[in-house]
């Protein structure tokens, strides 16, 4: 595959696409996989340069799409060069931007959107901060590079990773909690070899060592992405709120920020929650959603998951709300509505999250009927 996508680009630069092969590039791009990302195919002055010509020709001819009744039409002619959208068999292929930012509006009748809440966040909203054993509050974004438990476990910091080695007595009850803020992502190496990634606005608690414990427990609020060391004889335990996530070695996301619904999407290996006395097995390519008492089992779009993890922002069929609400807890913005948002449409697309935030909102008020304006930390949404 990386292959065929490679000799793509090259045809690319070399002007010899096909349309066809166009739309296998815009396609590749924007449901890149952790196999196949731009970002590990090419070096950055060679993405630059896809990235430029790319807009050169996305400059000609600019579309935003609206998806009805199951047929792709064009429903608005811009006279900025910012977005569009090609339609090719009934389908809308998104193409990228030079900023690394491109979407697609459709409708959904007799689909509303709702409103999602977010679950309770970290106190520690904007520092990186290490919280150990002793109560004692580290602010990582400073030069520290090593630390020392209290039971002598040894903790190295080093380039937006922290871990944990097994020098000290094994003290289980020696707990640490590490906390993420706006804009950042963090991963954590833990002292039995599991390796974790942090989200923005999250938090992780976890013993400095499992050395003399029975299981492997820790907690979680917010969003993380879990590569569990294999331990037959020690379960990993995740506990968010009211569940309880349980594997021995495997690969998975759980995400809490949706008010009362807790997501757990499997990658690998086998997990299995259990909330309210409910219990659910999943498979690799299922998540299951426990919220309402109940916990519910559906084929996951993985991509669209661990993509915070990828460094993106990757939206299908979202709504509008849902959108701004990712896009505020990454930029530190308490969002208010000075007008309601029309119901029904969703939109699809894909976002660098390295981008700032002025181009984020220039895009979003391309596509959609809002208008913004950013004053401080608050993002004021109004009609056009």
């Amino acid at each position: 595959m990386n292959s065929d996508i490679t000799e793509l680009i090259n045809k690319f630069f070399d002007g010899k696409c096909t349309v066809e092969e166009m739309l296998r590039l815009d396609e590749w791009y924007y449901s890149y996989d952790a196999e196949s990302d731009p970002d590990e195919l090419l070096d950055s002055h060679r993405k630059q340069a896809l990235e430029a010509l790319m807009l050169e020709r996305i400059n000609i001819n600019i579309l935003n799409v609206e998806y009805q009744a199951n047929n792709t039409v064009p429903i608005h002619q811009s006279t900025k060069p910012k977005w569009m959208a090609w339609s090719a068999a009934g389908i809308a292929a998104m193409l990228l931007m030079a900023v690394g930012i491109y979407f697609v509006r459709s409708v959904k009748p007799n689909n509303i959107t709702t409103k999602s809440n977010t679950a309770t966040l970290p106190d520690q909203k904007n520092k990186l901060m290490l919280t150990l054993s002793d109560g004692k509050k580290i602010d990582l974004a400073s030069n520290i590079k090593n630390l020392k438990e209290s039971d002598g476990t040894k903790i190295e910091v080093n380039n937006n990773t922290i871990t944990y080695h097994n020098t000290g007595n094994g003290n289980p009850n020696a707990q640490n909690i590490l906390s993420v803020p706006t804009g950042q992502t963090y991963k954590l190496n833990l002292s039995d070899g599991t390796a974790v990634w942090l989200n923005n606005v999250s938090e992780l608690t976890y013993p400095v060592s499992f050395d003399n414990a029975a299981d492997r427990i820790v907690t979680l609020k917010g969003e993380a992405y879990f590569e569990v060391f294999h331990d037959a004889s020690r379960p990993f335990k995740v506990n968010v709120v009211e569940t309880e996530i349980t594997v021995l070695g495997t690969k998975f996301n759980v995400n809490t920020f949706n008010k009362g619904a807790i997501a757990t999407t499997l990658l690998e290996g086998s997990v299995r929650v259990a909330s309210n006395g409910k219990e659910g097995l999943l498979k690799p390519g299922q998540q299951a959603i426990s919220a309402h008492n109940d916990i519910n089992i559906t084929n996951a779009d993985v991509q669209k998951t661990i993509a915070w993890k990828n460094g993106y922002f990757n939206f299908r069929e979202d709504g509008i709300e849902n959108i701004l609400n990712q896009i505020a807890r990454w930029y530190d913005l308490d969002i208010k509505y000075q007008t309601p948002v029309t119901p029904g449409l969703h939109y699809s697309g894909k976002i660098r999250r390295a981008q700032p935030l002025d181009d984020v909102l220039m895009m979003l008020t391309d596509i959609t009927d809002l208008k913004f304006k950013h004053v401080g930390n608050t993002l004021w949404v109004g009609s056009k």
